[in-house]
């Protein structure tokens, strides 16, 4: 799944290629992109791209003053931008068309993603369908502590704290993997153990790991699903310490690192960096 850092890459990306161009056309070829509100195709023809936003892993162009496009990349979807002519690429399930026209595509062979039309509001997070969303990663880092500092009560796993996205918003499952290991937080380490003397380490440690993933424009695997609005591939994957590292040797220590089965996903952690059966 895309997280922070592929979305953050392509918002970059999206404000470079088309701020300021008018929408022409709005495609919805996949029944299931406009679940979580409509496509109000009528209301927006004809407005200019005036932002393109982000909270966690929603991307908001706001068009015109009025109104906002959601757009969430869901498991395996990518945002394509082509040029005047281009043909609808496989497993489009969305198109935004502009006056120049050129393109952008909603691709997403498993129709996870999402797109909707709603009215943009003032403050973050713009649009009423994430309202209740917790803090953006990248927001001051006063009230990033202060929202993960507000699950130090709670019996949940830290993992499970990071991948909350009504505490923190933009971590996923391979990033949280990264930042507990640079944290040398054993990921079933209880939230309640740790947050009140470590939330401003965690906060600080996932900011490096994202910065560096966006920096290297997202990560790519193998099987190059993710692709930023270019269609080139994230640089990140080397970078990684713990992630799909199982069985090989940690570059810390030397220990070989391990996977464990955590709420239908892996986790992937080093046994000696983040503590055995004595958890930190």
């Amino acid at each position: 799944m895309p997280e922070l850092p592929e979305v953050e890459t392509v918002r970059r990306q999206l404000v470079e290629a088309i701020a300021g161009r008018r929408v022409a056309r709005l495609e919805a070829p996949g029944k299931r992109v406009a679940r979580r509100g409509s496509l109000a195709v009528g209301a927006v023809i004809g407005l200019p791209v005036t932002d393109v936003r982000r909270i966690g892993k929603f991307l908001i162009l706001a068009l015109g003053d009025e109104y906002g496009l959601g757009i969430h990349l869901g498991m395996s979807g990518r945002l394509l931008l082509s040029g005047a002519g281009s043909q609808l690429e496989r497993y489009t399930t969305f198109r935004l068309l502009f006056d120049n026209k050129s393109s952008v595509s909603l691709i997403d062979p498993r129709t996870f993603g999402e797109a909707w039309v709603s009215k943009l509001r003032a403050e973050p997070p713009y649009l009423d369908e994430i309202v209740g969303i917790g803090a953006d990663l990248l927001d001051r880092e006063e009230a990033v502590v202060a929202a993960l500092e507000s699950a130090a009560f709670s019996r949940r796993s830290i993992k499970s704290v990071l991948l909350d996205q009504r505490v923190l918003a933009g971590l996923g499952n391979m990033y949280a993997d990264e930042v507990l290991f640079r944290a040398g937080i054993h990921p079933e380490t209880a939230a309640a153990a740790i947050l009140a003397e470590r939330a401003g380490e965690i906060v600080r440690e996932s900011r490096v790991v994202v910065e560096q993933a966006i920096e290297a424009g997202g990560t790519t695997f193998r099987d190059r699903g993710y692709r930023d609005l270019r269609g080139d591939l994230g640089r990140n994957f080397r970078q990684l310490f713990v992630y799909q590292r199982d069985g090989l040797r940690c570059y810390l220590c030397g220990s070989r690192i391990c996977r464990t089965r955590f709420q239908g996903r892996h986790s992937h952690w080093c046994p000696t960096c983040q503590g055995g059966g004595e958890w930190n």
